[in-house]
């Protein structure tokens, strides 16, 4: 009987435990699966695995599984700092796409916008074209058809031998013309002859109201006051200037990045990653500090949805008891809004 030994550990080389390590010995010891964990940080039992391998789940952002260790550690009550240290060490190198995610997003929006702006333009273009087209085919037959109703009139006159006859004819038919002729250009006379005398009337009118108001005394009341010319070219030049900088500069960002004090993380770009876990169907509606929709309609039971905005954020949630907010890595405490009534409310909360 041969007894097998392990082979010696060498002195004073102790293996660093991972993160992944220190959140399942940490459940471990707390007598809970990872099932159990997932229920009560509402996330998916893939996404648990995930930390505790030290990987990160195909389909989320860093930031997100960030967010994520910072619920799990608040669960198992572990200090939350040095978990995220030992996060931002393992998963260095894959931050920046993760940065560069929304700004993607934006770029493809606005390419397919462009192409939808270009089919509008070439439907409305062929609509006026047949419109156009349409016209001249109306001009052109109506054109047609008075002559057509000329030659069949012309034909169905009978035919008489006698020149004499067929003379006396055509200079009755131009005879009839002309009386025609006369008789509209009387009336097209007679009506300009009315329409100058109204404009007329009208003019009348008018003037008598300027010299009436011209005439009327100034009461001691009214003052009339000839402005600055200076003062009137500073205000000139102040709202060109507030114009221009409303028009051409953005917007402020209102949180720094580089603010250590704020209980939730900003982006470089000044925005803040949410992630809204959805326990029942809701309605919700999400506007960014541009009035920018970042997010609108019916979430199903069971969906993560993940987005990014420049706060404050305007939402108006349909259920607020069936959503659970995690903004910037602070999950919100969503108890005070009532459970039966329409939540509108901006994140960050007022206070924070």
């Amino acid at each position: 009987m041969t007894n097998k030994e392990s082979p010696p550990i060498a002195e004073g080389k102790t293996e660093k435990p991972t993160l992944g390590n220190m959140l399942r010995e940490a459940r471990e010891k707390q007598g809970m699966t990872q099932q159990q964990v997932a229920s009560k940080l509402r996330l998916r039992v893939s996404s648990v695995q995930a930390l505790e391998t030290d990987s990160v789940e195909k389909g989320v952002s860093i930031t997100f599984s960030k967010g994520y260790v910072r619920l799990y550690g608040k669960l198992l009550g572990l200090q939350v700092e040095p978990l995220l240290r030992a996060f931002e060490q393992l998963h260095a190198e894959n931050e920046q796409p993760a940065k560069l995610q929304s700004f993607s997003r934006r770029v493809a929006r606005e390419a397919n916008d462009s192409r939808w702006n270009m089919v509008t333009y070439v439907i409305v273009a062929l609509v006026i074209g047949s419109v156009v087209l349409w016209w001249l085919d109306q001009s052109d037959f109506s054109f047609t058809s008075a002559i057509n109703a000329n030659n069949a009139q012309v034909a169905a006159q009978p035919d008489v031998s006698d020149s004499d006859s067929q003379t006396n004819e055509v200079a009755l038919t131009a005879v009839d013309l002309q009386d025609d002729a006369e008789l509209n250009d009387t009336e097209v006379d007679a009506n300009l002859d009315d329409a100058s005398e109204q404009i007329s009337s009208a003019q009348q009118v008018l003037e008598d109201d300027v010299r009436s108001n011209i005439a009327s005394p100034i009461t001691e009341s009214t003052s009339i006051q000839q402005p600055d010319e200076q003062v009137l070219q500073e205000q000139a030049v102040s709202a060109e200037i507030t114009e221009t900088a409303e028009t051409v500069a953005p917007r402020a960002l209102q949180y720094s990045p580089f603010d250590t004090s704020l209980p939730f993380k900003v982006n470089e770009d000044g925005t803040v990653d949410m992630v809204f876990t959805f326990s029942d169907d809701c309605w919700v509606s999400v506007k960014d500090a541009n009035g920018e929709v970042v997010a609108i309609g019916v979430k199903v039971k069971g969906r993560v949805m993940e987005v990014s905005g420049l706060p404050p954020l305007e939402v108006i949630l349909g259920a607020p008891g069936a959503v659970d907010i995690d903004f910037g890595g602070e999950q919100i405490d969503m108890s005070q809004f009532p459970v039966t009534r329409t939540a509108n409310f901006q994140l960050p909360l007022q206070g924070e």
